[in-house]
């Protein structure tokens, strides 16, 4: 398989699959091939502000999608003078895989020099196909109301590509749907909105799976700022009891400091549907919590922190037979006591094994919240979504004969 874009070429057994330049780095591995049936590959994203082509303008961005995908419209929400870390890559597909999914599995963002406010911070990851090659953008987004500090951002993902004929499973018309799913919306508090398929008509009584591809937050109002206390989001598939109905999904954004905030939030998602499609969706309870201040009066020395990076390894018991594939479709982060500034935070995925005789999919959540000293501690909750992807599911193709 090759890895285009940077400059570079990638092979599964290649002993160095990371792709490194001044300013990018991109790292990709195969982790499952079951060669005419699946192929899933772990990977990252990395940029960094400064360097020639890194910055865009966000604005421009989108407009320059939106010409390729007509009905989109976003130039209310974003500045000219706002901008982003945009990284470019490509993967050739294998000739029998005609299907493909791209899924966000979290991201970091930190300031290069110094802790600062807040205004904007987001990830999200913009796929097209073309031909037997995937296309795909990474983009990162943090600043404070200037938006001209440098940052880093690395953004975590999942592809999956596969064999239909085997595995009954089938993406919504990537090139035109990926954008109608971008939808804005603000409010003071929990931002919450449901949302609907709104493509050409829904094609048969399918099971779906929603399909994260990131998430944009930022506090409304010209010029304005603050210190961060929680960023939370959670995508949640709404189930309906009669499968002919089009699909419809609920996306919960908030961004605040020790006060609520009006949150402009956003949250870009694919579709996944077929017989051989079916979701585990795993206890995600998150709410907009109360910062604590400490004093004289009340301790805080008691509070259950977490520091650093933390790291929490996951084993799931799943069917067998069938290929797991977790999915980060919430994050719920704050900071223990109340607001601070903001240097390092996120929420990502990695270590993703499978064992296909044991029925048990193993993998990682990292997640950190930090000011420059590293300080206070953070609190972190997961809302993690496994796709089961089910390999002998077709039922209008003859089953592929497999060693």
């Amino acid at each position: 398989m090759a890895l285009l874009g940077l400059n570079a070429l990638f092979c599964k057994n290649q002993d160095n699959p990371e792709v490194e330049t001044a300013n990018k780095r991109s790292t990709l591995l195969s982790t499952v091939e079951e060669p005419e049936v699946i192929q899933i590959w772990q990977g990252s994203d990395c940029g960094e502000y400064g360097g020639d082509g890194i910055w865009q303008n966000i604005k421009d961005f989108f407009l320059d999608w939106a010409k390729f995908h007509p009905g989109v419209s976003l130039t209310n929400y974003w500045e000219p003078d706002q901008g982003l870390v945009e990284m470019t890559n490509s993967l050739e597909l294998p000739d029998w895989a005609n299907r493909v999914a791209i899924i966000y599995n979290g991201s970091y963002l930190l300031y290069t020099h110094r802790d600062h406010h807040v205004n904007t911070l987001g990830a999200s990851i913009w796929p097209v196909k073309t031909g037997n090659t995937l296309h795909w953008t990474s983009v990162g987004m943090l600043g404070d109301k200037g938006l001209d500090d440098e940052f880093e951002s690395c953004i975590y993902y999942t592809i999956i590509a596969w064999n239909s004929a085997v595995i009954d499973a089938n993406t919504t018309d990537l090139e035109s749907y990926v954008n109608k799913s971008w939808t804005i919306t603000k409010n003071r508090s929990v931002t919450k909105a449901v949302f609907n398929y709104t493509g050409d008509a829904w094609p048969a009584p399918e099971p779906v799976a929603i399909i994260p591809r990131g998430y944009y937050l930022s506090i409304e109002g010209e010029g304005m700022d603050m210190h961060l206390f929680q960023e939370s989001y959670e995508i949640t598939q709404n189930k309906s009891t009669n499968l002919f109905d089009p699909p419809t999904w609920q996306a919960s954004g908030l961004l605040r400091d020790n006060h609520s905030r009006e949150t402009v939030f956003g949250a870009p998602c694919s579709l996944l549907h077929g017989s051989g499609v079916s979701v585990i969706t795993e206890p995600f309870d998150w709410e907009e919590r109360t910062p604590v201040h400490c004093g004289f009066f009340q301790s805080c020395f008691n509070n259950i922190e977490l520091k650093g990076v933390h790291k929490d390894t996951i084993e799931v018991q799943v069917p067998r037979d069938t290929y797991a594939i977790p999915m980060l479709t919430g994050m719920d982060l704050a900071y223990s006591w109340d607001d601070e500034h903001f240097k390092y935070g996120g929420m990502w995925l990695d270590d993703i094994s499978r064992d296909m005789d044991a029925g048990r999919l193993t993998y990682t959540v990292n997640s950190v919240l930090e000011d420059k000293n590293g300080k206070p501690g953070h609190y972190a909750i997961p809302g993690v979504t496994i796709l089961l992807l089910d390999r002998s599911s077709n039922p209008y193709h003859p089953r592929l004969e497999l060693e």
